[in-house]
Order: C-alpha cells, then structure tokens, then sequence
C-alpha cells in the first residue's frame, strides 16, 4: 500500500489495527498518560552480570527498605533527577548513590524539596569523597550545617566533633544534618540486610 492509499484510508476512517495501535500509542506519549500511571514496581533497567554478584550495588527496593522509604518515592525522585543510579551498575544503585539517597530522605524530612535536596547533597560531595575515602578519622562525627542565604541557595559548613555526644536539633532557621550517624547507619542496615 502506497502513503497516498494509506492517506486516503485514514482520512475516509478505514484504519487498520496497526495503525489504531499506533495512533493509539502516539496520543498516550503526547498526552503524558504514559507518565501519569503509578507505579508499583521498581523501575529498572537491565541487569549485567556484575550487577547480580556485586555487594556494593542495591535494588530500589533495598534502597527504599534501607532509609525508610516507599518504592513509590524513590521511583518519583528517579524521575525528577532527586537520585541517580550507579553508571555501570545495571539499574541498581552503588553504596554511594544509596548514601547520598539516604541524606536526600533525612533533608526532605526536614521540609527541603526533593530536588533541593539533591542539590545540597552535590554541593557535599567532596566532603563525602574524603569521609568515604577514609581520608578523615573515624574517631570524628561529621554535620554538615546547611544554612540559606540571601541568593535562594544553601551554605554548607562542616563541624567535625569527637565527642560521642549528639549536637541538638536544629532550629527552624539551619539545618544541622548528622551525616557521620546518617552513613553508619545506612551501612550497617545494608550490612545487616545482606546477612539475611
């Protein structure tokens, strides 16, 4: 059938069901019907080898059960670019992209938007490299304190404490967020969930 046959059909009505299907797809894609639907499953890409045998990558499943969430959240925050799954990891989420999840969750409990969030924990994230390299002593906490300025933007400044003791909760004007209590436990709950 030539495109000037075809034309003709569609304009007389006389489609056939491939091409219903396909108008049919079109118009849920344009008309975001597609992007509207809940999900009730992960949303995943495809797993290599690797991803399956290695301990250091986890499901949005894991990651959601690991800081306290719903796999709907985590789905929506995926979307929107809130987090990031590990580059070669197959879907699954490195250790660290779970940490910098679990920093997201404990901002957007305090009232922080997602994506905001998201933001602050980037502007961290040489800190975390040195925290996560080793580089700083275990024997020292970390808080960042997360301070908004004037340009609609968050200050990070870093207090590094060797006292067992916790710094109290913040008042509403900062955010003091206990990244050391917040990667332990991240860390050991992953542990812990592995050994099960």
């Amino acid at each position: 059938m030539n495109l000037r046959a075809l034309s003709e059909q569609t304009r007389l009505g006389k489609r056939s069901e491939v091409e219903k299907e396909v108008e049919n797809r079109r118009s849920k894609i344009l008309y975001g019907f597609a992007s509207t639907q809940k999900r009730t499953s992960p949303i995943v890409q495809p797993h290599t080898e690797i991803s399956h045998r290695s301990p250091n990558l986890f499901s949005a499943t894991e990651v959601a059960e690991t800081i306290g969430t719903d796999l709907e959240t985590i789905n929506q925050w995926l979307e929107v670019g809130a987090i990031d799954r590990a580059v070669f990891g197959g879907g699954r989420f490195s250790k660290y992209e779970l940490q910098r999840a679990a920093l997201t969750f404990e901002m957007v409990k305090l009232g922080l938007a997602p994506s905001r969030a998201s933001g602050i924990v980037w502007e961290m994230e040489y800190d975390l490299q040195e925290i996560w390299a080793g580089a700083i002593s275990n024997q020292y906490k970390a808080y960042a304190l997360v301070i908004p300025n004037k340009q609609n933007k968050w200050l990070v400044f870093w207090c590094w404490k060797v006292s067992t003791k916790e710094i109290d909760p913040s008042p509403q004007s900062y955010i003091v967020l206990p990244v050391s209590d917040i990667l332990a436990r991240v860390t050991n709950e992953t542990e812990q969930a592995r050994q099960h």
